[in-house]
C-alpha cells in the first residue's frame, strides 16, 4: 500500500512516498511491546503540520490503516559516508583505504558529511594528518550544514613517491553524541599496478 507524507495538509505534491507490503508483519523495531515498521527516515517541514496519507490505489487486496508514530527531531545528527565505496558508513575508528595508486597519478576518495537531524549541524573543524594526504577540495570547509543537507570532501593521496602511507581525518561538530569522529587513512603508491593476478588459462583452438 502507498504511503505519502506532506508538509502541511495532505494536498499538492508529497515530499516523500513509499510503498509497504502489508502482508508482511512490521519488524524494524519494537516499542510498547509491539513491532513497528519504518516508513520514512527524516522529512523536513516548514510549519507545525505534517500529514501522512494512505491510499488504496494501487493496492492488491485489503488496505489496513493502523497507528502511525511520528517523532520530532530537533537535534543535529552527523553521518559520514564513503561515496567512493558505494556510500558505506564511516564510524569513529574505521579505516578508509585509498588503495594502490600509480606513481604521479591522481588517487582520491570522496567522503560525505551529512546532517540527518532537524537543525543545523555546526562543523567546527576538519583536520587531516599524514604528510601524503590532503584535501583537494576546500582545505577546511567548516561551518553549518543545514538539516538534511550534506558536504562532500575529496581526500587526495600524494603519489609523487613510491611507498605505503597512513594518516587520519578528525571531524569535530556539535553533534550531541558524536562530537568528534576520527577515521584512519591508508594508501600505497607503486611503480606498477596489478590489473589481474589470476592464473593463466588456455583453451584448445576450434577448427
Amino acid at each position: 500500500s502507498p504511503f505519502s507524507v506532506f508538509d502541511g495538509p495532505a494536498t499538492g505534491t508529497a515530499i516523500d512516498s513509499t510503498t509497504v507490503n502489508q502482508r508482511l508483519a512490521p519488524d524494524d523495531f519494537m516499542d510498547g511491546g509491539v513491532f513497528w515498521e519504518d516508513l520514512f527516515f527524516r522529512v523536513p517541514i516548514s510549519g507545525n503540520t505534517l500529514s501522512v496519507k494512505l491510499s488504496d490505489t494501487p493496492a492488491n487486496g485489503f488496505v489496513i490503516a493502523d497507528g502511525l508514530r511520528i517523532e520530532l527531531i530537533t537535534d543535529p545528527e552527523i553521518d559520514v559516508t564513503d561515496v567512493t565505496n558505494s556510500g558505506a558508513t564511516i564510524n569513529d575508528g574505521d579505516d578508509v583505504d585509498l588503495g594502490v595508486g600509480l606513481i604521479n597519478s591522481r588517487t582520491t576518495r570522496q567522503i560525505r558529511i551529512s546532517n540527518s537531524g532537524g537543525v543545523d549541524l555546526n562543523v567546527s573543524n576538519i583536520a587531516i594528518s599524514g604528510a601524503a594526504f590532503s584535501f583537494s577540495s576546500d582545505p577546511n570547509p567548516v561551518g553549518a550544514i543545514a538539516a538534511l543537507d550534506s558536504l562532500d570532501l575529496t581526500i587526495e593521496l600524494d603519489t609523487s613517491t613510491i611507498g605505503t602511507y597512513t594518516g587520519s581525518v578528525t571531524i569535530s561538530s556539535d553533534d550531541g553524541d558524536e562530537g568528534s569522529i576520527t577515521f584512519d587513512l591508508m594508501g600505497e603508491v607503486s611503480a606498477t599496478k596489478i590489473i589481474d593476478n589470476v592464473d593463466l588459462e588456455f583453451s584448445a583452438p576450434q577448427f
